[in-house]
C-alpha cells in the first residue's frame, strides 16, 4: 500500500491539478525505456522521463479482490527507443511497465500514486499499437502444480524429463523459400516426417537472428519446415538451429528419446468412457 505524506495528500486533492503520468517500462532482457504524457522531459529518480504523442488509454478497471484488471493502451510509436521491429520480434512480451503519477511541478515530492502491470499481449498494425496489461493478480492465479493425464506432463529437456536436448539439436540452412514466414525448404533431409513436429526453430542469420519459432509439421521432402507461428521478418537463406518435437506419448519417449523411464503420463488412466460403462 503506497502511503502518502501530507504534502503528496493536499496535491492530489486540490482542486487544481497539475498530474502527469510517467511509465518505466522493464523488458524481461532487463533493457528499460522511461516515458510520461507530459509535454516537456521530466526528471524522476535520477531518471529521465521523455514525452511520448499519440497516446491514449482506456477507462482502467481496478478490483480489490484477486480477479484481474483490465487496461488497454492505444497509441502511436513516437518514439525512437520503439520501433516495430522491437514489437513484432516479441521483445516486449510480459514487459513489467510500473506507472506513476506524480505533480509535474514538484517531482521531487515523490509519487501519488503507483501501479504495477505486464503486458498480456500486444498487436501492431503498421500505424498504431494496442496493448492489453495486467496487474499482479493475474500472476497470483497461475495454477501451481502437476497435472496428471495419459500425455506426458513434462516439458522436453527439463529437470523431470531429463533428456539432453543438445542431443537432439541439428544446424541447417534454408535452401528455398516456399510460403514467406511460414515454411521453407532445408538441408535437412533423412529425417522422419514427424521428427521435428512440436519442436522449435533458432535462427543464428538473418533477419531473425536470436528468435525462436514453433514447429508445427516437418517433411522429409526436401526437409520442408513448416512453422506454428509466422516469422516476425522475412526468410531468406538464414542458417538455423532446429530442436527435435516431442509429442508427449509413449511412441516418442520410447523410441525417439529412449527415455521411457522417466514418461511422465498415464497412459493407463481410466477416461470418461468408464463413466458410461454398465455392469
Amino acid at each position: 500500500m503506497l502511503t502518502l505524506t501530507k504534502t503528496q495528500d493536499a496535491l492530489l486533492f486540490q482542486k487544481t491539478h497539475y498530474m502527469a503520468t510517467l511509465w518505466k517500462i522493464i523488458r524481461t532482457d532487463a533493457t528499460m525505456y522511461y516515458f510520461t504524457d507530459h509535454n516537456h522531459q521530466l526528471e524522476f529518480e535520477s531518471q529521465t522521463y521523455t514525452p511520448v504523442g499519440g497516446f491514449s488509454s482506456s477507462a482502467r478497471e481496478l478490483k480489490s479482490n484477486t480477479k484481474a484488471s483490465n487496461y488497454d493502451i492505444i497509441g502511436v510509436i513516437s518514439s525512437s527507443a520503439i520501433d516495430d521491429d522491437d514489437i513484432r520480434a516479441g521483445l516486449f512480451r510480459e514487459a513489467q511497465i510500473i506507472e506513476y503519477t506524480i505533480d509535474w511541478r514538484v517531482p521531487w515530492f515523490g509519487a501519488l500514486t503507483i501501479d504495477k502491470y505486464w503486458i498480456a499481449s500486444i498487436t501492431w498494425d503498421g500505424n498504431k499499437w494496442n496493448a492489453q496489461l495486467v496487474t499482479i493478480s493475474l500472476q497470483l492465479k497461475q495454477e501451481i502444480g502437476d497435472v496428471y493425464g495419459r500425455t506426458c506432463r513434462y516439458e522436453l529437456g527439463d529437470a523431470e524429463c531429463t533428456v539432453n536436448l543438445a542431443t537432439f539439436t541439428y544446424p541447417g540452412a534454408i535452401t528455398v523459400v516456399d510460403e514467406q514466414r511460414w515454411s521453407f525448404e532445408t538441408d535437412l533431409i533423412g529425417y522422419a516426417d514427424d521428427y521435428f513436429q512440436y519442436g522449435y526453430i533458432i535462427f543464428t542469420s538473418g533477419l531473425n537472428n536470436g528468435l525462436t519459432f514453433p514447429i508445427q509439421r516437418y517433411t522429409n521432402t526436401n526437409g520442408k519446415v513448416y512453422l506454428a507461428d509466422a516469422a516476425s521478418f522475412d526468410l531468406s537463406t538464414d542458417s538455423f538451429n532446429i530442436v527435435a518435437g516431442c509429442g508427449k506419448t509413449t511412441l516418442p519417449c520410447k523410441d525417439t528419446f529412449a527415455n521411457f523411464d522417466n514418461f511422465g503420463g498415464f497412459p493407463a488412466i481410466p477416461g470418461n468412457d468408464k463413466m458410461f460403462e454398465t455392469p
